[in-house]
Order: C-alpha cells, then sequence, then structure tokens
C-alpha cells in the first residue's frame, strides 16, 4: 500500500516537472538510470531503484505529455 502511494507520488512529481518545463530532460534522465539499472547494479541504487515506478514507464507518460502540449 505503501509503494504505491509511493510511486502515484513519483508520477505526479514527474507531471510537475513536466509542467515547469524539465520534461524533456527528466526523459534523459530517467533514460540514463535505466541503463545503469539493466547492467545489474546492486546495493543502494537496487534499493533506490525499488521504491520508483519502473523507468520505462515513467518515460512513456512523460512522452504522452510532451506529446500533449
Amino acid at each position: 500500500m505503501v509503494m504505491h502511494s509511493v510511486r502515484k507520488n513519483e508520477y505526479e512529481a514527474d507531471a510537475f516537472a513536466h509542467k515547469c518545463g524539465y520534461g524533456s530532460s527528466l526523459i534523459q534522465t530517467l533514460d540514463r538510470f535505466n541503463e545503469i539499472e539493466v547492467q545489474g547494479t546492486k546495493g543502494l541504487w537496487a534499493n533506490l531503484a525499488a521504491s520508483h515506478p519502473d523507468p520505462d514507464q515513467r518515460i512513456g507518460n512523460l512522452q504522452q505529455l510532451e506529446v500533449a502540449a
């Protein structure tokens, strides 16, 4: 239940970043983090990534916001 709330907040933060004009930069950053995750990083990064929504899903949502703008 808590993880769902945290992830929902993350999507809302992404939408806010887009509204402030940082959508494209956030997409690039998430893409870079996604590359790190794919490489099988463990430890602190894995713990942080586990508490956030899937980067591909976040990127897709941001791209939809970019198109709609």
